[in-house]
């Protein structure tokens, strides 16, 4: 992990519904200033995660890479059992 990254290398405690839409929309816009990179989507994109009314699907998981030292971080939703996850792909 590098300077850029290492404050994502916790484990969220994610409630419910909006804080998984808030820390999704705190990724769109890490996205956007170019300190991690979207590597994979399932399930739904994060910008219908954080427009729809509903779920976009079942499981939902976007996978992301610290643009400098690609480092992986995972955000990931079970929605029909009603869990959700940020964890560090220390793999």
């Amino acid at each position: 992990m590098c300077e850029q990254c290492e404050g994502l290398a916790v484990r969220l405690e994610i409630r419910g519904p909006e804080d998984y839409k808030s820390i999704a929309a705190q990724l769109i816009d890490m996205v956007g200033r170019g300190t991690l990179q979207v590597i994979a989507e399932w399930g739904g994109s994060l910008h219908e995660v954080v427009t729809s009314p509903t779920w976009p699907g079942d499981l939902i998981v976007q996978t992301f890479e610290c643009t400098r030292c690609r480092a992986k971080f995972e955000l990931s939703a079970d929605t029909y059992h009603g869990r959700a996850d940020w964890r560090w792909q220390d793999a």
